[in-house]
């Protein structure tokens, strides 16, 4: 018989999205699935929705809780986990039906720890796997994504990892670096078999708020996860794209104060060299021009 996998649907006010997402899961080709669903404090239907949809479905369970943020709420669906797998999918994305069923074959195939798909936005959809080492893993390479979802996770790999509650912005991927970091192999499938939904106010894509620069820190604390390994000179470099991506993103934006600048300009400069020791001369050049006068070079843009 097949593994129990469980499937992690954090729900915040997503009653548009719901019943489309939870359906993608259902509809999964691996049926063995234990459907966790937590809403954090929903002021919508979203929890009619789900309690109608639990009615009909044995293999969902859900709780109902105070608003605390997107991390509580997965650390929450963690903690309720019975399956050998974990998967997490947003409660407004959806998953392609065999999903689960692949990434699941992957695994007992390739002898891994995780596994991978992607969303059609990708570059490389062209069906091949490609399984490594976790020691090898490159945050510069076609595979790296910034996300947890999409994946398939041993529960053993992610033994005693949590969502850092103290990040607001990139706590996905800190996560998925920790499970990396406790990984022997990971296997890549370059399938658009995860359907990721961007909406105007999402904690990575609405105006400049304090929280978003905890990204940066999210970043800082995946440099000391992975110290002293080859995976930590391509951390370092993910750091300082990360700065002058934040930069670029709110630079102009009126919420973003003065102090906010330095303190990612300052984290840029801490985090060049690795950026220039790996860069090409045009990438040198780019990187020294932007570390010499940043606000220039962000009013041009």
């Amino acid at each position: 018989m097949d593994e129990l996998i469980s499937v992690i649907v954090p729900v915040y006010n997503s009653e548009n999205y719901l019943l489309r997402c939870i359906t993608s899961i259902q509809n999964q080709t691996y049926s063995n699935l234990q459907i966790i669903i937590i809403n954090d404090g929903s002021t919508d239907k979203s929890i009619d929705i789900i309690k109608s949809m639990a009615d009909e479905d044995s293999r969902i369970e859900y709780v109902d809780k105070p608003n605390e943020g997107i991390s509580k709420t997965r650390n929450k669906g963690l903690s309720l986990v019975k399956g050998n797998y974990v998967s997490f999918v947003d409660s407004d994305d959806y998953i392609n039906e065999r999903m689960i069923e692949k990434l699941y074959r992957l695994i007992k195939c390739c002898q891994s720890d995780i596994a991978i798909c992607f969303d059609p936005s990708w570059d490389k959809l062209d069906g091949t796997v490609e399984t490594i080492g976790a020691e090898d893993y490159c945050f510069q390479k076609p595979y790296s994504s910034l996300v947890a979802w999409g994946g398939l996770y041993s529960v053993k790999t992610i033994a005693g990892l949590q969502f850092d509650e103290d990040i607001h912005v990139s706590e996905d991927i800190l996560f998925k670096s920790s499970a990396i970091r406790q990984s022997e192999k990971i296997t890549f499938l370059y399938e658009p078999l995860y359907n990721y939904v961007i909406y105007e106010n999402s904690a990575c894509h609405g105006p400049f708020t304090k929280q978003k620069l905890s990204e940066i820190e999210a970043w800082k604390r995946i440099v000391n996860l992975f110290e002293g390994t080859k995976t930590g000179t391509s951390a370092k470099i993910a750091l300082n794209q990360r700065c002058r991506h934040v930069l670029s993103l709110y630079a102009n934006d009126k919420s973003f104060g003065r102090s906010d600048f330095r303190y990612c300009i300052s984290e840029y400069r801490k985090s060049i060299v690795d950026n220039l020791r790996n860069s090409n001369i045009r990438g040198k050049i780019s990187c020294l021009i932007f570390y010499i006068m940043p606000s220039v070079v962000l009013k041009l843009k």
